[in-house]
C-alpha cells in the first residue's frame, strides 16, 4: 500500500498490516530500479526472497534491444548492500565502489515504509536503517473552539500551519464538516513536508520560510500584518511549541490556537532496545521524538545523534544528550546529509 508523503492518518491506519522486512526489501528493489533509469520503458525487474540466514536476491536485467538477458543471484543479510552489489555486477563496476554510507547503521524514530523519504533516502546512500518507532500521533480536539472554528471558517485571515500533522488533522475535520479551506485565507506553511502535505489536499500557500522553525513563519507573518488586525488560525500540536500563537496575539492579532493532534508513546509498535547496539548515528526530527525516546532507552553507546533543527536540539541538550550535528536546512534532506562516515 503506498499514500502519500504527508498523510499520516493514513499511514497510522494502515500501520497494523506493516511488515517492516518486506518494506525494506521492496524498497532496496526499487533502489536498484532507480540506478538503471528503471521506468515504463525499461524491461528490468529486480527480486528479493527471504531465506534462511540471509536475503537470496535475483535481479533479471534486459536491455532495450533484447540482446541479452542477465541475471545476478547474491546474498547476505542487508538488501540494500546486495542492490548495490549486484548493480555493481552487472554494470562491471568494481565492488570496491561502495556507496556513502555503506555499512553505517543509522536508527530512526519512526517504522520503516516504503514511501518515507527519510527512511529511503538513507537506503538509497547505502545505509543500514534502524527503526526503533517511539511516538505515534494520534487526533485531539477541543470540541467547543472546534465547532466555534469550523463554524466561522470563513472569516479567518491567515491560517497558519507548523507541521504537516496539522494540515492533514485539520483539513480532516475540514472535510469531515462538509466544508473546504476559505480561498479567502492566505496560508502559512512552516516548511517543504508542510507544503507538501497541504499540495496534497490542492492548496498552495502563500508564504514558506527560508527557516523552517515556528519562528521564521511568525516573523514573515508579522512583516506583512504590521497593524495587529488580523484574524488568524493555527492548528497544531497540543503539546507543540506556542512561539507562533503567542507572538501573532502579542502584536494585537486575534489568535486561535486548535489543536489538532497529540504524540504519545509507540505503544505494541515500540522498538526494541537491543537492537540499537553497534549504531552510528540516532536521527531525530523532532522534539517529541526525543522525549519519547529518552523515556523508552537511552542513546547507545558510541552512536552521535543527529537533529532536524534548533528547536530539537534544544530538547536533546536539556535531556543530557550531545548533539554531532544539526541539519541545515532545517529538512528530511539536510538530516540525511548530516549523517557522513567522514
Amino acid at each position: 500500500i503506498q499514500v502519500r508523503e504527508a498523510d499520516e492518518r493514513t499511514r497510522t491506519l494502515i500501520n497494523r498490516l506493516h511488515d517492516v522486512s518486506t518494506a525494506t526489501i521492496v524498497n532496496a528493489e526499487r533502489s536498484l530500479l532507480s540506478k538503471f533509469g528503471g521506468g515504463c520503458s525499461l524491461p528490468l525487474g529486480a527480486h528479493i526472497e527471504r531465506a534462511e540466514g540471509g536475503d537470496a536476491r535475483d535481479v533479471f536485467f534486459a536491455p532495450d534491444d533484447g540482446s541479452a538477458v542477465h541475471r545476478v543471484r547474491e546474498r547476505g543479510r542487508d538488501p540494500m548492500t546486495l542492490a548495490d552489489e549486484a548493480f555493481a555486477r552487472i554494470e562491471g563496476a568494481s565492488p570496491s565502489e561502495k556507496p556513502a554510507l555503506h555499512g553505517t547503521r543509522v536508527v530512526v524514530t519512526r517504522e520503516v515504509t516504503v514511501d518515507d523519504p527519510l527512511i529511503a533516502g538513507l537506503q538509497r546512500r547505502g545505509a543500514e536503517v534502524v527503526s526503533f518507532p517511539s511516538l505515534r500521533i494520534v487526533a485531539d480536539s477541543e470540541p467547543e473552539l472546534e465547532s466555534r472554528v469550523l463554524d466561522h471558517l470563513d472569516t479567518y485571515d491567515w491560517i497558519l500551519f507548523p507541521s504537516a500533522n496539522a494540515v492533514q488533522h485539520f483539513s480532516d475535520r475540514v472535510a469531515r464538516a462538509g466544508r473546504t479551506l476559505p480561498a479567502s485565507a492566505r496560508i502559512g506553511a512552516v516548511g517543504p513536508g508542510t507544503t507538501r502535505a497541504l499540495r496534497a489536499i490542492g492548496r498552495e500557500p502563500d508564504v514558506v520560510p527560508d527557516r523552517s522553525i515556528s519562528d521564521a513563519l511568525l516573523d514573515e507573518v508579522r512583516s506583512r500584518e504590521s497593524n495587529g488586525s488580523r484574524r488568524i488560525l493555527v492548528p497544531c500540536a497540543r503539546e507543540g511549541r506556542t512561539v507562533l500563537a503567542d507572538g501573532l496575539a502579542e502584536a494585537g492579532h486575534r489568535v486561535d490556537r486548535l489543536p489538532v493532534y497529540r504524540t504519545v508513546g509507540p505503544g505494541d509498535s515500540a522498538g526494541d532496545p537491543g537492537a540499537l547496539s553497534g549504531a552510528d548515528f540516532v536521527l531525530f526530527a523532532s522534539p517529541s521524538a526525543v522525549r519519547h525516546f529518552m523515556e523508552l532507552t537511552d542513546i547507545p553507546a558510541g552512536a552521535r545523534v543527529v537533529t532536524i533543527g534548533p528547536v530539537t536540539t534544544e530538547e536533546a541538550k536539556a535531556r543530557g544528550v550531545t548533539v554531532f550535528a544539526e541539519a541545515s536546512p532545517h529538512t528530511m534532506e539536510g538530516l540525511i546529509a548530516c549523517v557522513k562516515t567522514d
